[in-house]
C-alpha cells in the first residue's frame, strides 16, 4: 500500500496511508495546491494534479436517498444527517438576471452568501468575510471548497474544476471588467460595453451553481428566498450606473 508524506509550512510530514491523506484534504488540512508525494513515484505533485486522488476525493461516501435532508450543524454520528440547503442555493435565471440588474455586483453577494454557509457548516461563522475576501486567492479557495465538499460530494459528485473556474473567471471576468474605468471617459457604447464585461464572470460561476442545485434538487430542498441582499445589490448596482455616467458626462464637459 501507497505511503505518502506532504508538505507543510516548509516541512515535510508523513508517511501516512492514503485514506490519512485523503481525510485531511476533506477536512482542510490541506488545500489543493499543497505538495504531496508517494513512497513509489517520489516525486513531489500538487494534489490537483494526481487524478486517482482527486477521483477518490470526489467519489460519493455512500447512497443517499433522494428524500433524506441534510441539516445546519455538524452531527458527531456519521449515520444522522442535517436538515437545510447545502450552500447558497438559487435558479440560474435569478444568478443571471441579479448579476445584470445590479452591474455585476451580484456576484460579490454571491461569494459572500456562500462563504456564509461554509463558514456557518464549519463553525467558523466568527471569522470577517471582508477580511478573509479582501485576500486575491479567496475565490479560489472557496471553490475549492465547494469543489470538494465531503456532503455535496456524498450526493453527486462534482463535475467541474475549481482551479480552472477561478482562473477563467479571474482573467477574462476581471480583464473585461476593466471596461467600466474607461465607460466612464468615453461614450454610452463603451459604458455598454463595460456593464456586458463586468457581468462577464457570471459564466464562470453557473457551472459551480449549477452543481451546488444539482445537489439540493436531490435532496428535495427549495430555493432560498429573496432577502435584503438582493434588493441591495439592484440599488448599489443602478447608483454605481448612474455614478459612472455621470463621470463620463463631467469627463466629456471639461474635454470641451
Amino acid at each position: 500500500m501507497l505511503q505518502w508524506f506532504y508538505s507543510q509550512y516548509g516541512q515535510t510530514k508523513g508517511p501516512v496511508s492514503e485514506s490519512a491523506l485523503l481525510d485531511l484534504i476533506l477536512k482542510e488540512e490541506l488545500a489543493l495546491e499543497d505538495y504531496v508525494m508517494n513512497d513509489k513515484d517520489e516525486l513531489w505533485k500538487k494534489i490537483k494534479d494526481i487524478q486517482p486522488l482527486l477521483d477518490k476525493i470526489h467519489e460519493p461516501e455512500k447512497a443517499i436517498p433522494h428524500n433524506v435532508k441534510f441539516g445546519a450543524d455538524f452531527l458527531e454520528n456519521s449515520g444522522e444527517v442535517r436538515v437545510g440547503n447545502l450552500y447558497f442555493f438559487i435558479p440560474l435565471q435569478r444568478l443571471f438576471i441579479m448579476t445584470i440588474l445590479s452591474g455585476g455586483l451580484y456576484q460579490i453577494y454571491w461569494f459572500y452568501k456562500q462563504w456564509s454557509y461554509w463558514a456557518f457548516k464549519h463553525k467558523q461563522s466568527h471569522r470577517s468575510f471582508d477580511r478573509e475576501a479582501g485576500w486575491l486567492f479567496f475565490p479560489l479557495r472557496l471553490f475549492e471548497k465547494i469543489e470538494t465538499d465531503k456532503e455535496l460530494n456524498a450526493v453527486a459528485r462534482s463535475d467541474f474544476n475549481g482551479t480552472m473556474q477561478f482562473w477563467l473567471w479571474l482573467l477574462i471576468g476581471g480583464a473585461l471588467g476593466g471596461l467600466q474605468f474607461a465607460a466612464s471617459r468615453v461614450g454610452i457604447l463603451y459604458y455598454l460595453l463595460a456593464i456586458i464585461g463586468w457581468t462577464a464572470g457570471i459564466f464562470f460561476l453557473i457551472p459551480i451553481q449549477r452543481y451546488i442545485n444539482r445537489v439540493n434538487e436531490k435532496l428535495g430542498n427549495t430555493y432560498d428566498k429573496l432577502g435584503f441582499g438582493h434588493y441591495a445589490c439592484i440599488a448599489a448596482g443602478i447608483a454605481l450606473m448612474v455614478y459612472t455616467f455621470s463621470l463620463g458626462q463631467i469627463w466629456r464637459l471639461f474635454q470641451a
